[in-house]
C-alpha cells in the first residue's frame, strides 16, 4: 500500500508539472487561494438501519496554488462528526454481552487529501469549471471514546447477572485511504472572493476498514466488531459529497 501511494503521488505530480502553461498563471494574476466548504453526505443504510440525513456536517479547509492557466494543486483537510448504529455485542466471550443504552453513537473522522484541479479550456484557474482528483489518509474513531450501557453475564445454570451503567471504553483510532473524483464550478462573487459548488465521489479502502473475515468473529471479539462497524459506517456515508463553499484569492 505504501509503495502504491508513493507511486500515485509521483505520477500525479509529474502530470501536473508537465501540463504547466508557459503563460502567466492565475485569474487576475492570483495564484494562491484558500477556501472553506460545507458538505452534505448520503447517509446510506447501515446494517438495515438508516442514520438520519445530517445535511452540512462535514467541514473542509483548503489551500491551493495555481501552477498553470488550467491547473491548480493543493491540500484539503476535512472534519466530520456523524453517527453509527450500534447493536449489542459480546465482550470477548459468549458469557458476557454489552447492550448500549443508545444505539446511535457519535463518530469523528479526519480526512487529509492532496488534490489537483484541471480547468476547462475556456476558464482560467482558479475560476471556472474544473475536474478535481485527490487522495490521502483518513482517520476515524468513536468520538467519546466510551459507550454507556449494561453488561450482561451469563452464569450457570443459565441465570444472568446484570451490571447497569457499565462503561465500555474504546479509544482506538482507525485508518483508511481515500481516492476522490469531483466536478466543480467556481464563480466570482466580488473582488477576490468566489463561490464554489460541486459533487465528489469517494472510494475508501484500507486494512482497518475491511473488518473481520467472518460473521462469528465479529461478535466474539468486541474490538474487531467496533472496527468493522465504524469502518463500514464511514465507508458507506462518504460515497458522495455535495459541496458548497467560499474561496479567497490571496496572492
Amino acid at each position: 500500500m505504501k509503495c502504491f501511494i508513493q507511486t500515485l503521488f509521483a505520477v500525479t505530480l509529474l502530470l501536473a508539472i508537465n501540463n504547466v502553461n508557459a503563460q502567466v498563471a492565475g485569474y487576475m494574476g492570483k495564484k494562491l487561494s484558500v477556501g472553506y466548504h460545507l458538505s452534505a453526505l448520503n447517509p446510506g443504510p447501515i446494517f438495515g438501519d438508516r442514520v438520519p440525513f445530517t445535511y452540512f456536517k462535514k467541514h473542509e479547509l483548503s489551500l491551493f496554488y495555481t501552477i498553470g492557466k488550467k491547473h491548480s494543486m493543493g491540500f484539503t483537510y476535512s472534519h466530520r462528526n456523524s453517527q453509527i448504529y450500534l447493536s449489542s455485542f459480546q465482550l470477548g466471550n459468549e458469557m458476557q454481552r454489552f447492550e448500549p443504552y443508545t444505539n446511535l453513537q457519535n463518530v469523528q473522522a479526519n480526512f487529509y487529501e492532496f488534490n489537483i484541479k484541471f480547468f476547462k479550456s475556456n476558464f482560467i484557474a482558479p475560476i471556472g469549471s474544473f475536474i478535481q482528483f485527490g487522495f490521502g489518509p483518513v482517520q476515524y474513531k468513536l468520538a467519546d471514546g466510551q459507550i454507556l450501557g449494561q453488561k450482561i453475564t451469563i452464569t450457570p445454570p443459565g441465570t444472568s447477572e446484570i451490571n447497569p451503567n457499565y462503561v465500555y471504553k474504546h479509544s482506538t483510532t482507525y485508518n483508511a485511504f481515500k481516492i476522490s473524483f469531483g466536478l466543480y464550478n467556481s464563480k466570482i462573487i466580488t473582488g477576490n472572493v468566489y463561490l464554489n459548488t460541486g459533487v465528489q465521489a469517494n472510494l475508501l479502502a484500507g486494512g482497518d476498514i475491511d473488518g473481520p473475515s467472518n460473521t462469528n468473529s465479529i461478535y466474539n471479539e468486541a474490538h474487531k466488531y467496533m472496527g468493522f462497524i465504524l469502518g463500514s459506517g464511514i465507508k458507506k456515508e462518504h460515497y458522495f459529497d455535495f459541496k458548497l463553499g467560499i474561496g479567497l484569492m490571496l496572492l
